[in-house]
């Protein structure tokens, strides 16, 4: 019987070149301080297009695309929507507060995103590939929290080739701001624990048997952990925790799996990273979260949902935040609104910028290819593991995003774009054939929907 490892095949030059280009483009943009500014933002847009123009030059992922466009369709039209909504401000009596520039700038960077979603798609249509770009980003993951945490014990307040200004006492990364860090950090963490989580056949005995590629992956969660903790942001601790708990709870209950010496080992593994993370530099964190003092942050939303509902069905227009922010102060908001540029919660912000009407479509689309994903999970035989860490990595985001402003940071944007398109593709790619049956399969919800997922050649 043909096992999964035996089918497996060597990928070519071009689909390693590819791989390759999508991970510097990823990490470089993170180097630039997430591309925070507007020329980065539109930096790493046209590297977005470049990339994907670049991945349809080979037929190999531009046959990935073509088989999977049913499935394209609509979180596409979906996102179509968002744009024309944002894009109101162009028409001259029925714009909001957002000024042209900045609309067509927001809508410009929205299609940035939609090349990297589309290029992970791309890069996600065969197995081998999507799992060996999935374990690279980690393994990058972990050398890149390995070297911010080298940068912060040696010289705590450098910034990239500058110096920080605010945050002295905690890590930043290449982040303005540490809790940006801490949702890149966390879902470097939960997609490095997915990994370790996957089982694979063995090519010569066919004995079940921890990945080789586990200890490494689990390394680079550990790392990325301990730089979590250093960055003593709260939600993004507490998001983190969550993703890992639910990560492991689907992954205990879908493989009907007991508690064994690997588990147990696990676990204290899993202690020991914690209490050194905690011994490193958990002392302010804990304090942190003894101490919790989000006044300022409820005066924001309490501010900025105020002006939501002034405008409601349509908001302000995409880019409109600062507009909003500067007539929203008063002597009294002075103190919380002057240094702000995002609302501290990424759901309020779009509701504010482009309403119930233009919300709901970029809502949905997320939705939709969240959901793809979980039903791939009742469709799908092999890289299961995979699907679930990219949910349980969008949990992370989805989570850190209640209470603060990472995805407003174009790089961490892009990252998660592109790690969706990849979850879509292995959600949609054909069962690979010989795989045993007696394998454990997920509940029964999942696999009743497993017919309306569009099916294309691994």
């Amino acid at each position: 019987m043909q096992t999964r490892t035996a089918s497996r095949e060597r990928l070519s030059a071009a689909e390693w070149a590819a791989i390759a280009g999508a991970l510097i483009v990823t990490f470089t943009a993170h180097a630039i301080y997430g591309a925070n500014t507007d020329a980065r933002a539109l930096v790493l847009v046209t590297a977005d297009g470049v990339l994907l123009l670049g991945l349809l030059c080979l037929p190999q992922l531009r046959a990935a695309l073509v088989a999977r466009q049913r499935v394209l369709i609509l979180p596409g039209l979906l996102l179509a929507l968002t744009i024309l909504i944002g894009l109101r401000p162009l028409i001259p009596g029925f714009g909001g507060t957002a000024s042209t520039t900045s609309a067509v700038l927001e809508s410009v960077k929205l299609l940035g995103l939609a090349c990297a979603f589309v290029a992970g798609v791309a890069l996600g249509g065969r197995d081998e590939r999507a799992r060996r770009f999935l374990f690279l980003w980690i393994w990058m993951g972990g050398l890149y929290a390995a070297a911010c945490i080298n940068v912060f014990k040696v010289a705590p307040t450098t910034l990239g080739l500058g110096q920080k200004t605010l945050f002295l006492d905690r890590l930043t990364a290449t982040f303005i701001s540490p809790n940006s860090a801490a949702t890149l950090l966390g879902m470097t963490v939960v997609l490095g624990v997915a990994a370790a989580l996957e089982t694979k056949r063995g090519a010569a005995d066919g004995k079940r048997g921890p990945s080789p590629t586990a200890a490494i992956s689990l390394a680079a969660a550990g790392a990325a952990f301990v730089a979590l903790v250093l960055t003593a942001s709260r939600a993004g601790l507490m998001s983190t925790l969550a993703a890992l708990v639910a990560l492991a709870v689907a992954h205990a209950v879908v493989n009907r799996e007991k508690l064994n010496t690997r588990a147990v080992l696990a676990t204290l593994g899993g202690a020991i990273v914690v209490g050194g993370a905690i011994g490193l530099g958990g002392q302010l964190v804990l304090g942190r979260l003894v101490n919790l003092n989000s006044a300022d942050r409820v005066a924001i939303l309490h501010a900025h949902w105020g002006a939501f509902l002034q405008h409601p069905w349509l908001g302000w227009g995409l880019g409109s935040f600062d507009a909003i922010n500067k007539a929203l102060m008063t002597p009294d908001s002075y103190r919380y609104l002057w240094n702000i540029r995002a609302a501290h919660n990424v759901y309020v912000q779009w509701l504010e910028e482009v309403g119930v009407v233009g919300a709901l479509p970029m809502f949905a689309a997320v939705a939709v290819v969240l959901g793809v994903i979980a039903q791939g999970m009742g469709v799908r035989r092999s890289m299961r593991s995979w699907l679930r860490g990219v949910l349980a990595l969008s949990l992370v985001v989805l989570l850190h995003g209640l209470s603060d402003y990472a995805l407003q940071t174009p790089s961490i944007a892009n990252a998660w774009a592109m790690i969706l398109g990849v979850g879509l593709a292995v959600a949609t790619g054909k069962r690979p054939k010989g795989i045993r049956k007696s394998e454990p399969e997920t509940d029964g919800l999942l696999l009743t929907l497993k017919k309306n997922v569009p099916t294309a050649p691994a």
